[in-house]
């Protein structure tokens, strides 16, 4: 629970500290994409586009909070795996086979442990990374008013038993 006060506070900190920053960003007449480039939401916010702002601003913080857990339990399971390897190692050197054998069994299940922390990350950096990705992508777009300009248009296709989309611009 204290870790996720800490990063709370960062994160609050963080945005009051990039305050000033993005007030002359604003006097400069910075582009949205800069500012989405810095966190994501800010440039759908400039935009005028609120909830999508909010949207992508709360995504990444959910992500970058779970980035951060899978992180610290991936170390904590890697320091708990190095700790039994120790153990194992100091229950050879003494001629304690049954202790031995325990941290063996504990050296099994914890290897398993970190990999799976180890692969949960992996995924959530992923994760953020597209996240944050779509964000430059769709301010990008809206600032270019691509929006405006670009239609979607759906044709039944009774030839392929299917529906065809084709994009006009």
């Amino acid at each position: 629970m204290r870790i996720y006060l800490l990063l709370l506070l960062m994160v609050v900190g963080s945005a009051t500290a990039l305050e000033p920053l993005l007030d002359e960003m604003s006097r400069e007449g910075a582009d949205p994409f800069i500012r989405s480039l810095l966190w994501p939401g800010l440039g759908q916010i400039d935009q005028g586009r609120l909830a999508e702002g909010a949207g992508f601003a709360g995504g990444a913080v959910l992500l970058t909070v779970a980035l951060f857990q899978f992180q610290m339990d991936y170390h904590g399971a890697a320091l708990d795996y190095r700790n039994a390897g120790d153990a194992y190692a100091d229950a050879i050197e003494n001629g304690d086979s049954d202790t031995a054998w325990e941290n063996y069994q504990r050296l099994s299940s914890l290897h398993g442990d970190a990999d799976r922390n180890l692969e949960r990350r992996n995924h959530v950096r992923t994760a953020l990374l597209l996240w944050w990705s779509a964000n430059l992508v769709d301010v990008w777009w809206h600032e270019r008013g691509a929006p405006d300009r670009l239609h979607l248009r759906a044709h039944l296709r009774p030839d392929r038993n299917g529906l065809a989309l084709s994009v006009d611009f």
